[in-house]
């Protein structure tokens, strides 16, 4: 849906590429706390 937008119109498309950064912020997140939560499961394991 959101890329059939974003190939209408050059103001979706700088809209979509402002809107991915948050999504890596919160990729960037999550994966800092999965390694975080295998680090202690490993721990705890040991």
């Amino acid at each position: 849906m959101v890329h059939r937008l974003a190939t209408d119109t050059t103001t979706e498309e700088n809209v979509e590429k402002t809107s991915l950064m948050p999504v890596l912020v919160i990729i960037l997140v999550l994966i800092v706390i999965g390694a975080v939560v295998w680090y202690l499961v490993g721990r705890k394991k040991k």
